[in-house]
């Protein structure tokens, strides 16, 4: 067990080094908060995961309190570190796109977000028993839960596709790199849904990166994303659920 902590710890230093090393010509504070949502954030919650795996039954609400407390201070912290990026609104994609580009982004990306999830179901890939306890059952909890999902929806593509992704972007100067290492990073935050889970999350911000690319704004991700947690989370979680 010592030799397997060990292991981690020597892959999490050498990741948050080459973290560090990629993102060399940003300045110090948009350098450390990109190697922190690139590689700190993402080993936190693999390590939360394995946390919450051991509890026998989690108590939903408090943890959807904890983790929406959680995404506001993230969502500041980044903004901190935006302000002192010297990145432009419009490098961070925040803009109001035109009213037909946000109807159309934002329920095209929902819809293919659905249906790759749905696709998942279908070729196997069944919800983790974590994610199973997470889902909400009262209608307190279901209030709780659409509260974090809005928070989820806001503060995570701010983060990932709105902050990361123009870190990344400066960094490398690829849009293609910045795009798969910060769908990569998103998809791994989401490590409580298990490997399988993780995996599709990926893919997820793969979809929501496309109205970003497309429009340079990310109302329509956060909406097609704050959607996708409704709809999964309240109306078709029994049926994807079902025979888990």
């Amino acid at each position: 067990m010592n030799l397997q902590r060990a292991a981690s710890v020597l892959l999490l230093v050498a990741a948050a080094a080459l973290a560090w090393l990629f993102l060399a010509p940003l300045q110090p504070i948009p350098r450390i908060w990109g190697v922190a949502l690139l590689v700190a954030l993402p080993a936190w919650t693999l390590f939360e995961a394995k946390q919450l795996r051991a509890v026998d039954v989690l108590p939903r609400l408090p943890v959807y309190i904890t983790s929406g407390v959680a995404l506001i201070v993230l969502a500041a912290l980044t903004a901190g570190a935006a302000a002192g990026s010297g990145f432009s609104a419009e490098a961070l994609s925040l803009r109001l796109p035109a009213a037909a580009e946000l109807l159309a982004w934002s329920s095209g990306c929902t819809v293919a977000g659905i249906a790759f999830v749905w696709l998942c179901r279908v070729l196997g890939v069944r919800e983790s028993a974590t994610l199973a306890q997470l889902l909400p059952r009262s209608r307190h909890e279901r209030l709780g839960f659409a509260g974090l999902s809005f928070l989820a929806g806001t503060a995570e593509e701010f983060m990932y596709r709105g902050f990361l992704l123009a870190a990344l972007v400066s960094a490398s100067g690829s849009l293609a790199t910045a795009s798969l290492l910060s769908a990569a990073a998103f998809g791994i935050v989401h490590g409580y849904q298990a490997h399988q889970g993780a995996a599709r999350a990926g893919v997820l911000g793969m979809i929501l990166t496309a109205p970003v690319l497309a429009t340079g704004s990310l109302l329509p991700s956060m909406l097609a994303h704050t959607a996708l947690d409704l709809l999964l989370g309240l109306v078709l979680a029994d049926r994807l659920l079902a025979s888990r």
